[in-house]
This record gives structure tokens, sequence and C-alpha cells, in this order.
């Protein structure tokens, strides 16, 4: 058990830095595009892409990780996603903040992946879920905390330094992966003898795999929308 603890807790920080800087900028984002100029279809497209980005990403990001290890794809969503961000910040024009937003996408989402194949494979095999648990405390504490530093941020600095502290946040996360996993090592897994009977899939299978993909895709349908734009119809009635 200490042993597994000791291979996650690296990773859980990580992933703990990661989500804090990136729940800090989700109640501000749709704010700070139409305080900027951006329309609210100009800001729904915006976070769609935000969204489309991470598909493409933590798909990727997985393939990358099984082939090189965490290492890399864990300093990318750290410390290239802080880059990207400033990169938003600065950007000027339409166009170059919608490329700027799908990259930050792209770069964000490779820390989840790798993160949670990295716990499935070292936790304990009876305490597998346990775990899991354990990482998703540590994701809601941190979104929790992100969200709740981001409107005190907003209020008395402005948006920008939301940004700004976001952006800090992400390069020192990149900064502590590169010295905690420095000595990380890639141990390749052994390919399994060829057995026809592993690839064989039945009706049952399939039929629990497309209920949890309809079950996944209407609750991330439902918190696009809420992340979306929840914040300004709840900003706007204060304000009225």
């Amino acid at each position: 058990m200490k042993k597994s603890f000791n291979k996650i807790a690296p990773i859980a920080s990580i992933l703990a830095i990661s989500m804090l800087s990136m729940s800090m900028l989700e109640p501000v984002l749709p704010l700070y595009l139409i305080n900027v100029g951006f329309s609210f279809k100009a800001t729904g497209v915006m976070i769609s892409v935000l969204w489309l980005g991470m598909i493409i990403g933590e798909s990727s990001w997985g393939w990358i990780a099984d082939k090189i290890g965490i290492r890399i794809p864990m300093i990318w969503g750290t410390l290239v996603s802080g880059i990207i961000l400033l990169g938003i910040l600065l950007a000027k024009g339409a166009y170059i903040v919608f490329i700027a937003i799908l990259c930050l996408g792209l770069s964000r989402s490779a820390v989840f992946g790798p993160a949670r194949g990295h716990v499935g494979k070292h936790a304990p095999a009876l305490k597998k879920a346990a775990f899991m648990g354990i990482i998703t405390v540590v994701i809601g504490g941190s979104r929790s905390l992100g969200a709740l530093s981001s409107g005190f941020l907003a209020s008395s600095l402005g948006y920008s330094w939301v940004f700004y502290i976001a952006i800090g946040i992400y390069i020192l996360g990149g900064l502590i992966t590169i010295v905690i996993l420095r000595d990380l090592k890639y141990n390749a897994p052994k390919l399994l003898p060829v057995n026809k009977h592993l690839f064989i899939i039945d009706s049952k299978n399939y039929r629990c795999m497309f209920s949890l993909c309809a079950i996944t895709s209407c609750e991330y349908f439902g918190l696009g929308l809420f992340i979306s734009f929840f914040p300004v119809p709840l900003i706007c009635k204060f304000i009225d």
C-alpha cells in the first residue's frame, strides 16, 4: 500500500495543480470573452472549441503516454498550457483567440488520461476503485478552490489577474513536474502471447460500453451548458 501511495502521490499533486489552474479559468472565461467584445454566440463557439480540443487531446495524449511514458505529457499539460494561456491573454483578433483556445484544449488535456492510467497501473488490485476515488477528491477539491479564488481575484483585481495567476500556477506545476518526475523511468509493457479468445467481445459487453458512452455524453452535454454560461446570467441578475 505504501509503495503504491508513493508512486501515485506525485502524479496526484501534479493533477491537483493543473486542475487548480484550469478551474480558475472556467468561471471567468466566458465573462472575459464577452467583456472583450465577443458575442454570446461567439463565446459559445469558443468554449465548444475548448472542449473539442480536449476530446482530441485526451485520446491522443493517452496513446502517446502508452508509447513513451507519462513524463512528457504531464510536462506538456502544465508548462506548455501556461504558455498557451498567456497567448490567449495577449492575442489580438478573433481567429488568433480561436486557435489559441483550441491549442489550450489540446494541451491541458495531456494530464488526465496519463494520470488516470498511472493510478490504475500502480493502485493495489483490491483498492483500485478507492484510489480512483481519492483522485476524484483531489480533482474536486482543486476545482472548488480554483473557482473560489477566481471569483475573488476577478472582483478585486480584474479578469486579467485571474489569467496571470493561472499562468503562474501552470508554469510552477510544469517546473515541479520536471523535478519530481526526473527519475521516472518508462518500462514498455510486454506483449502478451497472441490469443484469439482475448479479442472476442460479445453483445453484452457492447451494450455496457454503449450505455456508458450514452450516460457520459449526457452528463458532459449538461456540464458543458452549465460551465459555459452559468456565470453570465448569475452576474447579470445580481448586477440588475
